[in-house]
């Protein structure tokens, strides 16, 4: 497509993808989001975009990322959350809680 509209108009034009910051940047910009969540199937896109430009990012597992991708990710590929596929988005998100602080409460009358 881009080598069609650069022999058309005899221009090469300036195109951006993932997981180049700018089409995220430029996304959360124009919904004027405040905490946005980049939902995507592929780490070294998806994944590493959103991380790229410090959106929170879920990995939804429908795709080519399967889990043991996900363990073997670097950093910036890592996502802040993980689900099955995109039911995900529906679900709360409780807090975890450390092992230790779930025994104590244990003690505690409810």
């Amino acid at each position: 497509m881009v080598a069609a509209l650069r022999h058309a108009t005899g221009a090469t034009p300036v195109s951006t993808g993932k997981p180049d910051p700018t089409m995220h940047r430029e996304t959360v910009e124009r919904s004027g989001a405040r905490s946005p969540l980049v939902v995507g199937d592929r780490l070294d896109t998806d994944i590493e975009g959103a991380d790229a430009v410090g959106c929170a990012s879920m990995l939804v597992l429908t795709g080519v990322t399967s889990a043991a991708d996900l363990l073997a990710a670097p950093g910036t590929h890592r996502p802040g959350y993980v689900a099955r596929d995109l039911r995900g988005c529906l679900r709360r998100i409780r807090r975890p809680v450390r092992k230790r602080d779930a025994l104590a409460s244990l003690d505690r009358p409810v």
